[in-house]
């Protein structure tokens, strides 16, 4: 389904996921009103050179405006290496997004449910130069 994005996820130091980093693991994913953009995979992970397509400039951004996290389950105090997110959306209007995203440990278990509203932006709201002009403040 275009309108749902899995993917497990580990930090690439090494570091252990733990309760306290639930809320930066909610708020990345892939974005699924990708999927209805283009008709290849825009988060293809294929070895350089079999990629059928080059990676373009990005043309959105994605702005969280309400992020909710409600945890299930503690983590162990040691942390957890692998944790596996589902996101999934239920609206695309309008320039907004309404996700829901579920984080699960590697048994299978709920670990967090987050809701999210998201704004679908131009890129250049994000990397347009900045005016320095306080009197527009």
């Amino acid at each position: 389904m275009r309108s749902i994005g899995d993917e497990w996820l580990c930090f690439s130091n090494g570091e252990k996921f733990s309760n306290e980093s639930l809320g930066y693991l909610a708020d990345i994913f892939p974005m699924p009103v990708e999927q209805f953009r283009e008709d290849k995979n825009p988060y293809d992970v294929s070895p350089p050179g079999t990629q059928t397509a080059k990676a373009k400039p990005a043309r959105y951004w994605y702005p969280t405006l309400v992020l909710n996290l409600d945890i299930k389950k503690a983590l162990p105090e040691h942390g957890i290496e692998w944790l596996f997110g589902r996101v999934r959306a239920k609206q695309i209007k309008n320039g907004r997004m309404d996700l829901e995203m579920i984080i699960m440990d590697e048994g299978g278990d709920i670990v967090a449910l987050s809701n999210h509203v998201c704004l679908v932006l131009g890129s250049e709201r994000n990397t347009a130069a900045r005016s320095h002009d306080t009197s527009k403040i």
